[in-house]
């Protein structure tokens, strides 16, 4: 799975109905909502949350890690639109603090 390769489309870790177009929840995905990464995302919403690509109405998606494919790397995306990357054990201590993983 490619999470950073063009063409693509916006894919919102938090649905879009909750208006959030910030830069911290939003991620390039290849294909488009049904097709590719961005697609396998809404089809497998447990495996995309457990990587970050999807993220709970109810949790912050500046302090939910995200597993960025293309670096190999986990991160927090930032709202001005950086990004600070962490080890897999500050990701797996942030899943496991949100409840996304036990």
């Amino acid at each position: 799975m490619s999470l950073h390769v063009s063409p693509g489309s916006r894919h919102h870790r938090q649905g879009r109905r909750l208006g959030d177009h910030g830069a911290a929840n939003l991620v390039l995905l290849c294909g488009s909502g049904t097709t590719g990464c961005h697609g396998w995302a809404h089809a497998n919403p447990r495996a995309a949350r457990e990587l970050g690509l999807i993220v709970s109405a109810y949790a912050d998606a500046v302090a939910t890690p995200i597993y960025l494919e293309h670096l190999r790397q986990w991160a927090h995306l930032e709202t001005n639109g950086d990004r600070t990357m962490i080890t897999p054990e500050q990701a797996t201590k942030s899943l496991i603090a949100l409840g996304v993983i036990s």
